[in-house]
């Protein structure tokens, strides 16, 4: 009974920094203002979480968390199930979609993918924004870009065994390409939320219509490494694997 209490005061208090930093900003958001609005004195906040920047790091990485979640299950879906049905095979520097049934299979997972993971930034618009506000304003290697780094970098050792079991056997991520998903991937994912209500604004454009032009902009960008029933790799070149080109979203692993 006492660990439930305990849970509930840390949801609570969770709850309600996370609407007070949406509603008042990060900066203007004072603990004692979580702590009344959470039930909670100050003491129990500081004894989940060091300070006001921890609470905004442990959200963000919930955020994450779940946005890994969305990630796995298009894994799941787009390739593993697919692999095992024989309808896609993973080569070296790239995906083989046997047939043309597997083609479209793949293409609507694609699509319902992109489409779950941009309704999740729009929704968590308003925290999105105040972490890269605080990610600009933060120490050198203290900051939100190397919690955005640690979730895009990863081996084979930290995917799942099914997944393992589809790739090739020196599957990795180069420095090349976590540069690549960070800047051309993550970072305009994580954009496009923090100014979608400004924008709106400006545009005077619904948020249906946004939602719509952003997403006609992933695919136009996916359809580039489409040749074919192939998905190629970002760089040839670099024999990069094919995986790191279609999975547009950071994978956090425990």
């Amino acid at each position: 009974m006492e660990h439930n209490s305990q849970s509930d005061a840390k949801a609570r208090i969770l709850h309600s920094a996370l609407n007070l930093f949406a509603q008042k900003g990060f900066d203007a958001t004072r603990v004692s203002e979580i702590a009344q609005k959470a039930g909670v004195t100050k003491a129990l906040i500081y004894y989940y979480f060091k300070s006001k920047e921890d609470l905004l790091s442990h959200l963000v990485h919930t955020l994450l968390e779940k946005a890994a979640s969305i990630t796995l299950d298009f894994v799941h879906t787009g390739i593993t199930r697919l692999a095992k049905e024989g309808l896609l095979e993973v080569q070296q520097d790239r995906l083989h979609l046997v047939d043309e049934g597997g083609a479209k299979k793949f293409t609507k997972s694609l699509h319902d993918y992109f489409e779950r993971v941009v309704d999740f930034v729009i929704e968590n618009r308003q925290i999105l924004r105040i972490f890269l506000a605080e990610s600009l304003k933060s120490k050198k290697g203290n900051n939100g870009l190397s919690q955005l780094l640690d979730c895009i970098r990863f081996g084979k050792d930290k995917l799942p065994a099914n997944i393992v079991s589809a790739c090739k056997s020196d599957f990795r991520y180069t420095d090349e390409m976590v540069l690549f998903k960070l800047f051309f991937s993550v970072i305009p994912l994580l954009t496009f939320a923090a100014y979608f209500d400004d924008y709106q604004t400006i545009s005077q454009l619904p948020a249906s219509a946004l939602r719509a032009y952003f997403l006609q902009s992933l695919y136009m960008i996916t359809s580039s490494f489409f040749s074919g029933r192939e998905i190629l790799s970002h760089s040839k070149a670099g024999g990069d694997d094919a995986l790191t080109a279609i999975l547009p979203q950071c994978q956090v692993h425990p």
